[in-house]
């Protein structure tokens, strides 16, 4: 709500990438490390590296307010 135009724009494109990867069918808490390290790979191998690092920096940002809100028990 508080947040700028571009920031809304960047994250939801790291919403599409996470949803693209994981059929939109997946529930947070069912997402292992492993899956992670895969949409790592996936998501370096299809964009550039540092639009790469920031888009999961994003995404980690989607896990931790899910973790703060006690949808899933782990980060």
């Amino acid at each position: 709500v508080d947040a700028k135009p571009s920031t809304i724009t960047n994250l939801k494109q790291a919403e599409r990438f996470l949803l693209e990867h994981f059929d939109g069918n997946r529930k947070m808490h069912d997402i292992t490390p492993g899956d992670v390290d895969d949409f790592r790979r996936a998501l370096f191998a299809k964009i550039g590296a540092n639009t790469a690092r920031r888009c999961l920096g994003r995404a980690k940002q989607f896990f931790r307010a899910a973790q703060r809100k006690r949808l899933i028990t782990e980060n």
